[in-house]
């Protein structure tokens, strides 16, 4: 017998929050927050392997062409921010699946 859709859409929705708040937990104490006192420990000696992310993947040598340049940064820069990206879909599925 299938529940009645009055019953289920107020546990559906309990479910989501339950998440929403669980990986919203995660992403901050287990990622954001060390990530956050990491930099705040360097202060202003912070040296920055690429112009856009603090740890190369891909080192970027002097000479290469713009578009081998551009090419690289990018990948440093998203795998800079991987977590990041992945909470942020996470945190975008949840309301919308509860609308």
């Amino acid at each position: 017998m299938l529940p009645s859709l009055e019953f289920a859409a107020p546990r559906r929705a309990a479910f989501l929050v339950v998440l929403l708040l669980a990986i919203a937990a995660a992403f901050w104490s287990g990622s954001r927050y060390p990530g956050l006192d990491g930099k705040a420990m360097m202060g202003g000696g912070i040296r920055l392997e690429d112009p856009l992310s603090f740890e190369a993947l891909i080192p970027i040598q002097q000479g290469i062409p713009l578009w081998e340049r551009v090419t690289y940064s990018t990948i440093d820069w998203s795998d800079t921010n991987k977590r990041a990206m992945a909470f942020g879909i996470a945190l975008g599925a949840i309301p919308l699946t509860l609308l």
